[in-house]
């Protein structure tokens, strides 16, 4: 006869799932000032070797969510706070700050606002300083952290003498080497090179490996394909969509787009700079020739760069973190003095302070460029605009780069891409004839992306100079004419 059938009661027990070592529930906040949530009602947990990405449109609540559970919204970011935030099953209220800081080791989109020392191996050694690592045990993970990211040559130098991505690869070191339970990142991929964005994603699965539990908000989702294990979608403020990672590779091409994410398989950046290599003119409207710049002495970043920029044209720059890319455009608009070379507009040599007249400079960093008290008030006095009094030329930018809602809203309160769309807007009223883009798609989604590009191809067709650094390939395959490449001093 048959053997019976067990019943579930007798069936052999199942092993209880772990415990979330980061857990939001009904989570909401709202900025002070601000009218309506960033995040409401956000339910959402990350155990232990596992990574899960939250995606979604600028402005979405990505943000908002990782300072609540870094610890940061309400605290740092003055607002209003509902909900329950638990690391390791308890109350993030009823942690100290140092205890959170153990617990959660957290990468700003911005990492120039997380740090508190003057050169990078005395960033790097702040946390574990504070959390009273033994000396010997705090030089051991330095040097395995700095092996592990490929950064011991950016070890004992001067922390604003770095690139943007080589400040991001600190920011990471000094979370990492406090080896904490939660690691928590906002856009950790921000400014980074292809082979640093490798690192980061070997970096994530050994963090899982070691049993931590990884949260990143991120755009750019390319690079976390081998790493994450759930992708959670935010619209508005809350979670709309959730997947795992088989389910969310398995999308069309056709739904990312309907829902604002970036492309699974960006270009490659040897194909892409191939396919759109071209010399330029030989009368180009900004030149740079010969220039030698350096931040500390005897360490040139540019040694004897030439390059070269037409007006009708987009020029893509590439090239590894610490080229010097940033510091060329800093050069071209007179924000930085080169030791030797010279800068020429329209053939005339122009010496830096009065470069500010000819060429308009959107950094990397938007928070540098953001004064006023709104966001209109912004455009309405962007430098040299040709008219700030046209309010229908600005109400037309606000509602190309999608700002007509966060008009009369202080900048401090928008997000990361929200802030660059802002800098972006000002660029196209600036009636400079070269105009220079540094990173400008950290922040930005997938419409924001082919909004810009389209946007410098319109600009390049009134016969502008346009120049732009990005490592983001599938901006450049959508916005340059050409593309050069910087390569670091030797």
């Amino acid at each position: 006869m048959p053997a019976p059938t067990r019943r579930a009661a007798d069936a052999a027990p199942q092993p209880k799932p772990a415990p979330p070592v980061l857990e939001l529930r009904d989570a909401t906040f709202t900025y002070e000032g601000a009218t309506r949530p960033s995040a409401e009602d956000v339910t959402l947990s990350v155990a232990a070797g596992e990574c899960v990405v939250l995606c979604g449109e600028s402005g979405c609540g990505k943000t908002t969510v990782t300072r609540l559970a870094n610890g940061l919204a309400g605290e740092f970011y003055e607002g209003e706070r509902r909900g329950e935030v638990r690391v390791g099953g308890a109350p993030l209220q009823s942690l100290s700050q140092w205890e959170v800081a153990e617990r959660v080791g957290s990468v700003f989109q911005n990492p120039r606002t997380q740090f508190f020392n003057l050169d990078t191996t005395g960033e790097i050694a702040f946390g574990m300083e504070n959390l009273a690592v033994p000396r010997a045990e705090m030089h051991a993970r330095m040097a395995s952290t700095a092996r592990e990211l490929g950064i011991e040559a950016l070890l004992d130098r001067n922390i604003f003498a770095l690139s943007g991505g080589q400040k991001q690869a600190v920011a990471f070191a000094g979370a990492h080497t406090c080896r904490p339970a939660a690691y928590v990142l906002d856009e950790p991929s921000s400014n980074l090179d292809p082979a640093a964005m490798d690192d980061l994603a070997r970096l994530i699965r050994t963090a899982k490996q070691r049993g931590a539990a990884v949260l990143v908000a991120e755009h750019r989702l390319a690079y976390l394909a081998d790493a994450a294990d759930r992708f959670i979608f935010m619209r508005a403020g809350r979670v709309e969509r959730e997947w795992t990672a088989e389910a969310f590779a398995a999308l069309s091409a056709e739904e990312r787009g309907r829902l604002g994410l970036r492309s699974p398989h960006p270009p490659a950046l040897p194909e892409l700079e191939a396919r759109l290599a071209a010399r330029a003119s030989a009368a180009p409207a900004c030149e740079a020739r010969g220039l030698v710049a350096e931040y500390e002495r005897g360490r040139a970043v540019l040694d004897g760069c030439t390059m070269a920029f037409d007006a009708g044209s987009v020029t893509g720059i590439t090239g590894p973190n610490g080229a010097g890319k940033s510091t060329l455009l800093s050069c071209l608009c007179g924000l930085k003095c080169e030791r030797m070379g010279h800068v020429r507009f329209a053939g005339e040599v122009v010496p830096p302070r009065r470069r500010a007249d000819r060429a308009f400079l959107v950094m990397q960093d938007p928070d540098y460029q953001l004064f006023r008290e709104s966001v209109r008030a912004e455009l309405s006095c962007a430098p040299r605009a040709p008219d700030a009094a046209d309010t229908a030329r600005i109400d037309e930018l606000l509602a190309r780069f999608d700002l007509a809602d966060v008009a009369d809203r202080h900048p401090a309160t928008l997000s990361g891409g929200q802030k660059q769309r802002v800098v972006c807007a000002m660029a196209a009223l600036s009636p400079a004839d070269v105009l220079l883009f540094d990173e400008p798609t950290s922040g930005l989604d997938h419409a924001g992306m082919r909004r810009l590009a389209r946007l410098m191809r319109e600009l390049a067709r009134d016969g502008r100079a346009v120049a732009v650094v990005s490592h983001d390939t599938e901006f450049l395959a959508c916005a340059c004419h050409r593309i050069v490449r910087l390569e670091p001093r030797r």
